[in-house]
């Protein structure tokens, strides 16, 4: 029966305005409006501005991104809330300039034509190809004739991937890869978290290479083109998504540089939040988007244990640095969108994208944008070092690659301390004892990457499940449902 008396408003608080928090405020919001319920919302961020990691800007006529610069496709969480938010004319994809790279021996060289994931699904482009020596090539082979896993828990992913496919797999191309993206070490992170679909293709087809051509026969002949764009972006960068949430977003729900202090259980469901210049407020539900060291701090005297779980979560930093040279004084044909640098090259990071590649339509057409990546769990120590010396070290390394004769322009570094969670072994049980702890505790909920989600998609979709939710059980007092009148 629906409660149609009138009520205060139920309240609900998000803090953290990554794009998990603006989506879950998003949703909740737009659950709120769709059912004509009346909702009292905050979304809450300690910083200046919202986005998180995702930061876009325009330097000097050219559009640059500090964090992600595209969104993968395969996922569809992030193509649908950009549809939801009138987006649809400003989706753009990456120029189609050339295949995944990888530095060998100071050349950039591709990855073989129908190369997936971690194995290659052709044989004549894999045989062909000079970045494996014959013993790399054998070893890949091989895992046509290993048959299926050997254990049914958990495994690391360098595990699996040498296992079955080689060391020159995992060197050359998987840890650089994970290094890149994850900022992790493959001999550390879960497979079953970071690549499940891996461990899936083991165990039906018995071969991550049979699997994987299986897979490609399912795809239609017509459709195996649009297959091949795996990512996409927005036409003033990534940030056009965090700006839409927010703008979606009633006046006056989201507050800047407005942390949480600390955190109150003033009964079995309702919580007092303290904030900046001595404010409080209470909330119904409270939506923690925030990284689990900061959770932990706030919840250690509400679940001590909760809060160790959380603490014992380990983060990995970074720095991106954009590189903007004149075209004229580089003597080099770029190829491809970009290459990742496997451990052995003694390079100072991990990845490098040519922006004038991957999107042409956003750097002057007389410039060259190198942007670069620092840091990770392999090379943290190089975080200790100050922009300056990050700079110096990065572009002497570019302009030995692509013999620049003149210092760059512009040298623009970003750093993201304690940004990314590291799924290692065993991760997905600590996320089954978080979630009971959080059974125990009504009207708390956690989302974002610390829940075992990897990249945009999968955070919007962590975001809107967890607004689901919250806003389930915000809507139901003793079996009735709470509605706006008059």
């Amino acid at each position: 029966m629906v409660n149609t008396h009138t009520s205060e408003p139920k309240k609900a608080v998000v803090a953290g305005a990554g794009i998990s928090g603006l989506t879950a405020a998003f949703q909740l919001h737009e659950r709120a409006r769709a059912q004509n319920t009346r909702l009292d919302l905050r979304l809450l961020e300690a910083g200046q501005r919202p986005g998180g990691v995702i930061r876009s800007f325009k330097s000097n006529g050219n559009l640059l991104e500090a964090g992600p610069d595209s969104i993968l496709l395969q996922k569809p969480a992030a193509m649908a809330l950009c549809l939801r938010l009138g987006l649809g004319d400003e989706i753009v994809y990456p120029s189609k300039s050339g295949s995944i790279c990888i530095l060998k021996n100071g050349q950039i060289s591709p990855i073989p034509e129908g190369f997936k994931m971690v194995a290659p699904t052709r044989l004549w482009p894999m045989v062909r190809s000079p970045l494996f020596s014959l013993r790399g090539k054998a070893a890949m082979a091989g895992d046509l004739f290993k048959g299926g896993p050997r254990t049914s828990g958990d495994e690391s992913l360098g595990s699996f991937v040498r296992r079955r496919l080689g060391n020159e797999v995992l060197d050359l191309v998987v840890q650089p890869m994970l290094a890149s993206i994850f900022l992790a070490d493959a001999d550390r992170m879960s497979l079953r978290l970071v690549m499940p679909r891996l461990a899936a293709l083991e165990e039906k087809f018995g071969s991550v290479i049979r699997g994987l051509r299986a897979q490609l026969k399912l795809i239609p002949p017509e459709k195996k083109h649009a297959a091949e764009q795996s990512f996409f972006s927005l036409r003033e960068g990534v940030s056009q998504l965090v700006d839409g949430l927010a703008a979606a977003l009633p006046l006056g729900t989201l507050s800047t540089q407005t942390g949480i202090q600390a955190i109150e259980r003033l009964s079995q469901d309702r919580w007092k939040l303290h904030l900046p210049h001595g404010q409080t407020t209470e909330t119904d539900a409270l939506l923690l988007a925030l990284p689990f060291h900061v959770s932990s701090r706030l919840l250690a005297h509400i679940s001590p244990e909760l809060s160790r779980e959380l603490a014992s979560t380990h983060y990995a930093s970074c720095a991106t640095i954009n590189f903007v040279y004149d075209r004229k004084d580089i003597d080099h044909r770029f190829r491809g969108n970009g290459f990742f640098v496997p451990r052995h090259e003694k390079l100072s990071f991990m990845a490098c994208n040519f922006v004038q590649e991957k999107f042409p339509d956003r750097i002057q057409s007389d410039r060259v944008v190198l942007r670069v990546f620092v840091g990770g769990t392999l090379q943290g120590h190089l975080l200790e070092q100050s922009d300056d010396q990050l700079v110096a070290r990065c572009s002497s390394e570019l302009a030995h690659l692509f013999a620049i004769q003149r210092a760059p322009r512009e040298a623009l570094v970003t750093r993201y301390t304690e940004a990314m969670p590291q799924f290692e072994v065993g991760y997905g049980d600590k996320l089954a004892r978080i979630r009971a702890l959080l059974s125990e505790l009504p009207g708390l909920y956690l989302t974002g990457s610390g829940m075992g989600v990897i990249g945009i998609p999968d955070c919007i979709q962590c975001g809107q499940e967890s607004a689901d939710v919250a806003f389930d059980y915000l809507g139901h007092e003793n079996g009735t449902l709470l509605v706006k009148t008059g």
